[in-house]
């Protein structure tokens, strides 16, 4: 009898925490649909980050790249460093006014 008295709050409790947890809901909250600056990729990403964009001239030092799942984009190419974060901060401040889409 001790037994299923055990049982029976780990298992309340257990459904609880499997009703209250929404995977998809919460990834689909996380995510933004951008537009590239060439206009030749328009897609759903949930981490963009800026990087070194090695061997690719001056004016192109640095890129914003937005990734899904395993899959990366170069979004822009930028000459500074400094420039690349601020875009990353304009869309950052978009997604913080509700803004589900944004071209680069």
């Amino acid at each position: 009898m001790s037994y299923i008295l055990f049982l029976t709050p780990v298992f309340v409790l257990f459904i609880l925490v499997y009703i209250s947890y929404e995977p998809k809901a919460l990834e689909r909250e996380l995510t933004m649909v951008i537009l590239s600056n060439d206009k030749t990729i328009c897609a759903e990403y949930n981490r963009l980050t800026v990087q070194r964009n090695y061997g690719n001239g001056k004016d192109k030092k640095y890129a914003l790249v937005g990734s899904v799942g395993h899959h990366s984009d170069i979004l822009n190419s930028y000459p500074t460093k400094e420039a690349a974060v601020k875009e990353l901060e304009r869309i950052y401040a978009a997604y913080q006014n509700g803004d589900k889409t944004y071209a680069v």
